[in-house]
């Protein structure tokens, strides 16, 4: 039953396997490869079958058509054996039901190389295209998210401890032996932690004192530290 259910999820798209505790796993790419081994061996034995079943009534269709143009003196055997085939074999593959065939035949192949080869899982071509459908309608949701985490938070100090209090989404290389450039004022770390929320990271910022020299120094622009968080956020939650 195990086995059964990870072939089940080796066929979703990756975003439909992130909830399964087989996402990534060994299990779960064997299974993706046999599932593409047994998919593409029953699709074309399934699709020889066909081809058996109907190649007579395929054959004399081809054969009539073929005929009718070819009477006369000038009829070539060979060539019309040829052509016949040719055509036989081209109105097999256009009907529907044979093309499915030969797509599931060929996907599975495809499914079953990629997970010999690169140990990839590759989902079937239909739920693939489902997921696309669904990330473009989350698309500008997602976005307006990961704009509103990139964005600091920032607020005046509720006592004289410090002077502001700087919440981020992503956590920041500060250290109390770096000054901090904002709005040409220089402060100081006066402390720091996690918080709960989506601003997580917590900075407490104090005026550097007249006088006080720092060895190095970088400059806060919430506006550039905002652009940047947001390709992070975007490449962290895509």
């Amino acid at each position: 039953m195990t086995f059964l259910w990870t072939v089940l999820i080796s066929l979703l798209p990756a975003r439909y396997r992130a909830w399964s505790s087989f996402d990534g796993s060994d299990q779960l790419r064997r299974a993706a490869l046999l599932s593409g081994m047994f998919q593409a061996a029953v699709f074309t034995f399934v699709l020889i079958g066909a081809f058996i079943t109907e190649a007579q009534g395929i054959w004399e269709q081809a054969s009539t058509v073929v005929l009718n143009s070819e009477k006369g003196p000038m009829m070539d055997p060979v060539q019309v054996r040829l052509t016949t085939g040719t055509l036989g074999v081209l109105n097999f593959l256009a009907q529907p039901l044979h093309l499915l065939y030969v797509y599931l035949a060929v996907e599975g192949a495809v499914r079953a190389f990629s997970g010999f080869i690169f140990s990839h899982v590759l989902p079937t071509l239909p739920l693939w295209l489902i997921s696309l459908v669904h990330d473009a309608l989350e698309a500008p949701a997602r976005t307006k998210r990961a704009a509103r985490l990139a964005r600091d938070v920032i607020e005046a100090a509720p006592d004289a401890s410090y002077d502001l209090e700087i919440r981020s989404h992503l956590p920041k290389t500060w250290t109390p032996y770096i000054g901090i450039q904002y709005r040409g004022e220089l402060y100081v770390l006066a402390g720091e932690e996690n918080a709960s929320g989506s601003h997580s990271h917590v900075y407490r910022l104090r005026r550097n004192p007249q006088g006080s020299l720092m060895a190095v120094t970088c400059r806060y622009v919430p506006e550039a530290d905002a652009a940047e968080s947001f390709r992070v956020i975007r490449a962290i939650h895509n």
